[in-house]
């Protein structure tokens, strides 16, 4: 954990623990950090089960409660701060060992990702909440349940530039970003595209 009014940069490190520990990743406070060429990786998640509440419809996506957050398996969590990674690999380690999330930016947190890989999620590769706001450049997301997520009601925003986005069983999943600027991104092979439109 990296605590409020911290600051630093971190370089080419392995964050890996043993497959099926729940309590992985590197949990960002506040401050001002800087992460360049390092592997974060879980892969004890349990893949999401169909649900179904008082009998109505199933849902396919595990409904989580605060409490839960601290048995997901995420990478980095980001909760306050301005945080930048370069040539970072986020996510989980394989097909069969997946991270839930592989980054999670919430609150007025600030993150931009150049150079990143984000991959194998049993959820979304990035998870925005609340009033978040990521920048991805040059960026690869490939091989999670969902690309990109922001949830309801959402002051988020998320800018895309020059990234490779291919492979995601879907490129959206509840898009309550009130901003999505997106420039010449190769999205190829990402299932259901659902049509985002920013809220007012």
């Amino acid at each position: 954990t990296l605590c409020r009014g911290s600051s630093g940069s971190i370089q080419d490190i392995e964050f890996a623990p043993t497959l099926g520990d729940q309590h992985c990743g590197v949990t960002i406070l506040g401050g001002q950090w800087q992460l360049m060429e390092c592997r974060l990786r879980c892969g004890g998640a349990p893949p999401p089960e169909k649900l179904t509440l008082a009998g109505h419809q199933q849902l396919d996506q595990p409904v989580l409660l605060k409490s839960e957050f601290k048995q997901l398996d995420v990478p980095v969590m980001i909760t306050g701060g301005d945080v930048i990674l370069e040539d970072c690999k986020l996510g989980g380690y394989s097909r069969e060992h997946r991270a839930y999330h592989a980054l999670y930016v919430t609150k007025d947190s600030t993150c931009t990702a150049e150079g990143c890989t984000f991959s194998h999620t049993y959820g979304s590769a990035i998870e925005l909440r609340d009033s978040a706001q990521v920048k991805l450049h040059e960026c690869t997301l490939k091989r999670n349940k969902t690309a990109l997520s922001a949830g309801f009601p959402n002051e988020a925003s998320i800018e895309l530039e020059e990234n490779h986005i291919y492979k995601n069983e879907s490129l959206w999943d509840k898009c309550g970003a009130k901003e999505v600027v997106d420039h010449r991104n190769n999205m190829d092979g990402n299932g259901y595209f659902i049509q985002v439109i920013p809220t007012v």
